[in-house]
């Protein structure tokens, strides 16, 4: 239940960011969201007025579930590593990356955040959110950085939670797609 309850926080933040990124046109605003799960952030996007969203979730398991409240639009079984995705360049306005497993998110190759980059159309925003340690995880700095040097994106906002869950901090990241 713990779980659940930083799941739900997370989400809700990250709703609350997106709307206050878009405050026009909701409805039109494209969105992927990475490590579906069961659907908690589409739920609470949708509650913000955004209808577009996709999932990309690696278990058939967790999508089941989300295609049984009809939470997204496309249903994608397959998991952000080094490869590329099936999905087209440029399509998303947003990408949302909430919830993803700590070592899996803090050890994510370059090309996992290339390929965010890719589906992400010039302009829109990449919402990355995890614990305080987990983004000082030297691999995930230098990735980061990586793509801020390269011209690829640009942190646009960074909002530090105290107490987050368990005493931890989190943060919520914001890149800008260039």
């Amino acid at each position: 239940m713990i779980r659940c309850n930083l799941h739900m926080v997370t989400a809700c933040r990250s709703g609350w960011r997106l709307a206050a990124l878009y405050t026009h046109n909701r409805k039109s605003v494209s969105i992927l969201d990475v490590a579906a799960g069961t659907g908690l952030v589409s739920c609470e996007m949708r509650k913000q007025g955004f209808l577009h969203i996709d999932g990309l979730e690696p278990s058939e398991r967790m999508l089941e579930q989300a295609k049984k409240n009809n939470l997204y639009e496309r249903y994608i079984c397959d998991i952000l590593a080094d490869k590329t995705l099936d999905i087209a360049d440029d399509t998303y306005n947003i990408v949302t990356v909430v919830g993803l497993s700590s070592e899996i998110f803090s050890t994510l190759p370059i090309k996992a955040f290339e390929e965010l980059v890719r589906i992400t159309k010039s302009g829109g925003h990449i919402l990355m959110n995890h614990y305080d340690y987990i983004f000082q995880r030297d691999v995930l700095r230098a990735n980061l950085a990586i793509l801020e040097d390269r011209g690829l994106w640009k942190l646009e906002d960074k909002q530090i939670k105290p107490n987050t869950a368990h005493g931890f901090t989190g943060h919520l990241h914001v890149y800008n797609v260039l």
